[in-house]
């Protein structure tokens, strides 16, 4: 692992209510965001989003219209990018052509010194950094080759050299693999995450790239038309999208989204889609009559005689591994996936189609948000969890109360009221 003098090269980088205007348009509008050290931190989002002006605002590229960037509690607006102690990495990888391997990665040390206020790094000071970063990036056997001897994976990594050699706080990617096919975008985004663990330094990473997102980062952050739409552990923001945009642009292929009207019949509410009742996580609050978005995963889609959604298949995609089945339902494409062992349909057979309440996901449909839901209370029974519903963790706090016995649920009546409580991931 690289080191600096014998502290790790490795700092936070906060954004404050930052907004970027370039002329009428909008690129990041009260844009906050705290990014930890050590972190792999993924900036996910499509084209236009402002994920690409928030990795310049902290390179020093671009300066904010309005709001603070900070690196370690130290606000940088103004500070020139070679005094920030960050290195990025470009999509088109800017090597010099002219150069040897060797050359383009000793260049940062050439233009700056030793960051450190040094003159100059020494020449052989230099060359023992080079043929470290070299090293640890599998190229010190095309030192002396020209950028235009190399494959598109090793000029990528002779790009990452060129960062590491400068032995910086905080690497900023911008979609480095976009220009990789796709045997090599897979092998080169395992040696990042590689690279970041034996590094142990701060990764912002720019990509639109939902798998990258999914496999590589700690946390995903989320953006569309420059605002911050969701930030969280990849898994969490696959299964609890906040809204819309995340729902349906967060995970391959994209959430199935279906209108709806909710219809709460004995206290139990379900989504009415055309003629169709489909049943709504018991939690859920919603009201009669309300209009809503129902999501529901493909992987939670099952071709079932017994299910109320009624479809006509379109298409079928066999990917070896598994297949997605499309169908038509009311207009909209749902797409199921399936196990290749698996019945086969046809195009053009009738289906109707199933799902695991507990499983749908449930918007408003004028906002776009996800609808709270009521979380379950849990009672501890020994090493086993049972879930109840608010009315039964509270009869049951009761009855503890009025017999004055040792509790057997471990709960305050904040925590009853759900204010509080933790869901067991395995649960």
């Amino acid at each position: 692992m690289l080191r600096r003098h014998g502290v790790p090269p490795v700092s936070s980088v906060t954004f404050d209510r930052v907004a970027k205007r370039f002329g009428p348009h909008t690129a990041l509008d009260d844009f906050t965001l705290d990014i930890t050290e050590g972190e792999f931190l993924v900036l996910l989002g499509p084209s236009g989003c402002g994920k690409s002006t928030a990795l310049r605002l902290i390179a020093g590229l671009d300066q904010p219209t309005s709001g603070r960037v900070l690196i370690d509690g130290v606000e940088v607006s103004g500070t020139d990018p070679r005094d920030r102690d960050v290195a990025m990495v470009f999509q088109s990888y800017a090597l010099y052509p002219h150069l040897s391997v060797f050359e383009n990665i000793e260049s940062p040390l050439l233009a700056r010194g030793d960051h450190t206020g040094r003159s100059r790094a020494k020449r052989r000071e230099r060359a023992a950094l080079v043929d470290e970063a070299a090293a640890l990036l599998g190229l010190s056997e095309v030192l002396r080759r020209k950028p235009g001897a190399l494959s598109g994976g090793q000029r990528q990594r002779v790009a990452l050299a060129r960062a590491v050699v400068r032995r910086p706080s905080v690497f900023l990617m911008d979609e480095p693999l976009s220009n990789l096919d796709a045997r090599l975008r897979t092998d080169t985004r395992l040696e990042l995450v590689d690279l970041w663990r034996r590094l142990g330094t701060t990764f912002v990473y720019v990509t639109h790239d939902q798998v990258e997102a999914m496999t590589m980062g700690t946390r995903v952050a989320i953006l569309d038309g420059g605002r911050l739409q969701q930030v969280g552990d990849p898994q969490d923001v696959y299964d609890e999208p906040q809204n819309l945009f995340v729902a349906r642009f967060a995970g391959q292929p994209a959430m199935n989204t279906l209108d709806a009207v909710v219809h709460v019949a004995g206290g139990v509410p379900h989504a009415q889609i055309g003629g169709a009742l489909v049943a709504l996580p018991p939690q859920v609050r919603v009201a009669s009559g309300q209009a809503v978005v129902i999501g529901i995963r493909s992987e939670h889609l099952e071709i079932d005689r017994r299910g109320t959604l009624a479809g006509v298949v379109r298409s079928v995609e066999r990917l070896g591994h598994e297949r997605h089945v499309i169908c038509d339902v009311g207009g909209h494409l749902i797409v199921i996936r399936q196990p290749t062992d698996w019945a086969g349909v046809r195009i053009g057979d009738a289906v109707r189609l199933s799902m695991d309440p507990h499983r749908v996901h449930v918007f408003d449909r004028a906002s776009g948000e996800r609808v709270v839901s009521q979380r379950p209370a849990i009672a501890s029974l020994g090493s086993r969890f049972e879930l109840l519903s608010p009315e039964e963790a509270l009869a049951l706090d009761a009855a503890i109360i009025t017999a004055a016995v040792e509790p057997v649920v471990d709960l305050t009546q904040a925590e009853l009221n759900g204010e509080t409580t933790e869901v067991p991931s395995s649960i």
